[in-house]
């Protein structure tokens, strides 16, 4: 995640998605679970932050969902 968009890679293949396109996401005391209309959810766990740290997950998520809902 960065502040002009989320990508996601796994198994399966990866995603480029703007800010707008997530809803709200349930914040968790070991991770964060990321929710998107048609993709579902992705779990992102504390402990498989290669770069950061949760608090730096949580701003950056705040920041940047009220952004998308100004928009």
């Amino acid at each position: 995640m960065d502040d002009r968009e989320i990508y996601i890679e796994n198994a399966n293949g990866n995603s480029h998605l703007k800010w707008a396109a997530m809803l709200q996401p349930a914040v968790h005391p070991d991770g964060v679970l990321l929710k998107f209309p048609r993709l579902s959810v992705v779990w992102l766990p504390d402990q498989a932050l290669i770069e950061g740290s949760p608090d730096e997950v949580g701003k950056l998520l705040a920041d940047n969902l009220e952004v998308a809902e100004g928009q």
